[in-house]
């Protein structure tokens, strides 16, 4: 895995030099016409926490100065298989939270937000959880004339399990600050029940701290941030935007914005 992480080095350094060369681009005006304010449900459930948060908003018009609305005054709540439901309580304006669940791997639960007589939900199983069994590094050195640059790579290693249709996400963290903007998401469908060694295409220098977090997801989670990714990647002259579709649904079944995202967690923290 070493020498697979040491073959991208010379492929990152040159997609460095050449984000350098289009970072600046025109700024283009989209003649589009507004649209209604439209509810917006970003919900994320941890099951080695055993906490849920569930924020909600409105979008506004493209052009409107105004801030969203989030104050909706809602009730929320998770629903399990059999009909049993926990409330979400407001801890600040458009947030809900609850603690202390008692969730597992393999439930069928729904969340359900009501606000100014609508109904929305959105169903997920919570996944199996993955341990991160181990983190491999490798320092490369530079010189340019009298000057070295010491940088390292790393890359994650945790074992699939067999037979169950895993979809994972690798998140960052340097000297505690999440690195944004990365989309690290995998899926099981040809590497059922083996080891999967995936590099973080990142350059990290010595001293610093690093914690690599392993995410096992539910598939819309999966789905949601694969579109973001793209999303992401049509920022570099993709000429048609969309918004990301999760799995939240309004009365007559039809997709409202945001997702409900069920997480097992497991970290390593490396010193460099």
């Amino acid at each position: 895995m070493i020498n697979y992480i040491k073959n991208n080095i010379s492929y990152l350094l040159l997609l460095a030099v050449i984000i350098s060369f289009t970072s600046c681009e025109d700024i283009i005006e989209i003649d589009v016409q507004d649209s209604e304010s439209k509810i917006v449900v970003d919900a994320l459930l941890n099951v080695v926490e055993q906490t849920a948060t569930v924020r909600l908003s409105k979008t506004t018009p493209l052009y409107s100065t105004d801030t969203t609305v989030v104050d909706l005054d809602a009730s929320v709540s998770l629903v399990d298989e059999v009909g049993n439901s926990t409330p979400l309580s407001q801890l600040t304006v458009g947030e809900y939270v609850a603690t202390d669940l008692n969730v597992q791997a393999g439930q069928d639960l729904t969340l359900v937000v009501e606000v100014d007589n609508e109904v929305y939900s959105g169903n997920a199983i919570v996944p199996e959880f993955v341990e991160l069994a181990k983190v491999d590094t490798l320092q490369t050195a530079f010189t340019f004339g009298d000057t070295t640059v010491v940088f390292y790579q790393v890359a994650m290693e945790w074992i699939d399990i067999l037979d169950v249709d895993n979809f994972y996400r690798l998140q960052t963290y340097v000297n505690d600050t999440l690195e944004t903007g990365q989309y690290f998401l995998y899926a099981d469908t040809q590497n059922n029940g083996i080891a999967m060694n995936r590099p973080i295409m990142s350059f990290y220098q010595p001293g610093q701290n690093i914690t690599l977090e392993l995410y096992s997801t539910n598939e819309s989670y999966y789905d949601f941030y694969l579109q973001v990714a793209s999303i992401q990647e049509q920022g570099f002259g993709g000429t048609t935007p969309f918004n990301p579709q999760g799995n939240m649904f309004d009365s007559d079944g039809n997709h409202i914005l945001g997702n409900f995202g069920i997480i097992q967690s497991s970290s390593i923290h490396v010193q460099l």
